[in-house]
C-alpha cells in the first residue's frame, strides 16, 4: 500500500470537507422550520466525514512510520474509514448542493433603503 498517496489524497478531501461544514454553518445556521433539521443532519454528516478523515489520517500515517505488524493492523482500518469518510463527504456535498439551489434561484430582494438625511444651513 502506498501511504504518501493516501495521505496526500485523504488531506486533498479534508479540505473540502472542512470547507463545506464552515460554509454550511455561516450561510445556513441559524434556520428555521424544516430546514433546521436538514442543516443539522448536514453539518452531522460532514463532520463524521471529517472525523473519519482525520483518524485516517492518523491511521495510515503510523503505519507509514510503523512495523509489519502495525501495517497489517492498520489496512481494516485503513479501508473502512476512507470509505466512511468518501462516503459521507459524497452524502454532505450533495445536501449542500441541494440546500443552496434555491438560494441561488431565488430572486435578489432589494435590500437598501432611500437616504433622509437633513442639513440645516
Amino acid at each position: 500500500m502506498d501511504y504518501k498517496s493516501l495521505i496526500d489524497f485523504n488531506k486533498y478531501t479534508l479540505a473540502p470537507a472542512a470547507a463545506g461544514f464552515a460554509y454550511a454553518l455561516e450561510k445556513f445556521v441559524p434556520s428555521d422550520g424544516w430546514s433546521r433539521f436538514a442543516v443539522l443532519i448536514m453539518l452531522l454528516i460532514i463532520g463524521f466525514s471529517a472525523l473519519c478523515g482525520i483518524l485516517l489520517f492518523a491511521v495510515a500515517t503510523g503505519a507509514q512510520h510503523g512495523d509489519q505488524n502495525r501495517k497489517k493492523r492498520a489496512e481494516p482500518w485503513i479501508s473502512n474509514l476512507g470509505t466512511g469518510h468518501a462516503v459521507l463527504l459524497f452524502l454532505g456535498m450533495l445536501m449542500l448542493l441541494c440546500m443552496l439551489i434555491p438560494r441561488v434561484l431565488a430572486e435578489p430582494v432589494a435590500t437598501t433603503t432611500t437616504c433622509r438625511c437633513c442639513t440645516s444651513p
